[in-house]
């Protein structure tokens, strides 16, 4: 039977290198003695281990921020944009040219859980590597074929204060955050088009931008989801808007979990294109579709879909006839596949042309199907309540010692 253990986060080190851990050249997360990460640090104690889990996340959040004004030199703006002396605070990262590109702006939105800017799945960086987990990829494509760049924080929504949370002002929910910083932020861009990319529960946050009036909500042209959760009934239970619908439709592509190719058409009924992302695996679905966004975004021939129950014969010319259309799974639950090898290749991005953002990059390796499994905590569980922002976590089984070749 396991040992009940108390455990502050202030027993926990400071820093990655405190953990004993580091990210190698290849962007993968490695011990001191070369191995891959390993869940159960103290034997059968489930509640330390999540816990060390957890503080070696908030860890690799810094990493990630820290990646993104060194690396991709982005710009970290606080929100809300006029906080005072002591304010609770969040932030966004947006390219140095967001307030003087007058072309195209790309927004960047997260799923939900403990992932934060720059994120798209903790456990992907944590067993896979950094190329397959963080939107780093999507940044210096977009930045390379002259994009500005904005990368949203949806899920930092409070802080703790003598033991109470104190919600962050314009950011007291994912909505509320996104639709600060589209009225704070988007608003002083003069791009003329804006590009969406939402991972998961970013689906609903676009539906909820798409409510919205105004110059800065007007100008999204294309927006890319990746496994959207989203749903229209659930966001209007009166009875959906056929206007966001229509506008859904008119821009939007949702890549989904399914083993067909990547790009095969996938038949569901929400009035959207649907695209396979090529694998099973909801949280690598934006690693996978990166090629196919790219393409969505440089296409302008696109059209969307008929509605339901039309006659679609532009499918059958835009879709060549050998590509099946399958019927797609249930939306997938955060599921974790094997941990693979990724080539640094993933991060060394080409610079398209600049004026086609989304010009053609070396293709991202697919996960190998045939490796064993590795359990590991879920990327999208509620973050813990603790100074850091997070919300209380959802207990989860133990993972044994690394077992994959």
């Amino acid at each position: 039977m396991s040992s009940a253990t108390t455990t502050s986060a202030d027993e926990f080190p400071t820093t990655m290198a405190g953990f004993g851990y580091h990210f190698n050249e290849q962007g993968e997360l490695r011990s001191r003695e070369g191995e891959k990460f390993v869940f159960e640090v103290r034997k059968g104690d489930v509640q330390y281990n999540q816990k060390h889990y957890e503080a070696l996340g908030e860890r690799i959040t810094e990493y990630v921020y820290e990646i993104l004004e060194k690396e991709c030199s982005l710009i970290r703006a606080a929100i809300p944009v006029d906080a005072g002396d002591g304010e609770p605070e969040s932030c966004v990262y947006h390219s140095e040219d967001l307030e003087t590109n007058d072309g195209r702006l790309m927004v960047l939105i997260n799923g939900s859980g403990v992932v934060r800017a720059g994120q798209w799945a903790r456990r992907l960086i944590i067993n896979e590597n950094l190329a397959s987990g963080t939107q780093i990829p999507y940044i210096k494509r977009a930045m390379g074929g002259g994009c500005s760049v904005l990368v949203l924080n949806t899920n930092e929504n409070f802080v703790v204060r003598d033991g109470k949370f104190v919600n962050i002002r314009g950011s007291g929910t994912p909505e509320e955050h996104a639709h600060y910083v589209f009225e704070h932020v988007v608003a002083k861009s003069p791009a003329r088009e804006v590009f969406v990319v939402g991972h998961s529960y970013g689906g609903n946050i676009v539906i909820s931008l798409a409510m919205q009036q105004g110059v800065a909500y007007s100008r999204i042209t294309k927006v890319a989801l990746t496994d959207s959760s989203h749903s229209l009934y659930s966001l209007a239970p009166e009875g959906v808007d056929v206007d966001i619908g229509k506008w859904m439709a008119e821009r939007t592509v949702n890549w989904v979990t399914s083993e067909a190719k990547v790009g095969t058409v996938v038949e569901r009924h929400d009035g959207l294109r649907t695209l396979s992302a090529g694998v099973m695996v909801h949280e690598k679905t934006s690693h996978t579709a990166f090629d196919g966004v790219f393409d969505f975004f440089a296409d302008d021939t696109w059209q969307p879909p008929k509605p339901c129950g039309a006659p679609d014969k532009s499918d059958s010319e835009r879709t060549p006839k050998e590509d099946p259309v399958v019927e797609a799974p249930p939306l997938a639950k955060d599921a974790e596949e094997p941990s693979v090898e990724v080539s640094v290749a993933a991060m060394s991005l080409e610079e398209p042309p600049v004026k086609e953002p989304c010009a053609e990059e070396p293709s991202v390796k697919e996960p190998c199907a045939e490796e064993p499994p590795i359990k590991e905590p879920s990327a999208e569980e509620p973050p813990i309540k603790e100074p850091c922002a997070e919300e209380p976590p959802i207990k989860e089984s133990p993972v044994q010692e690394d077992v994959s070749t």
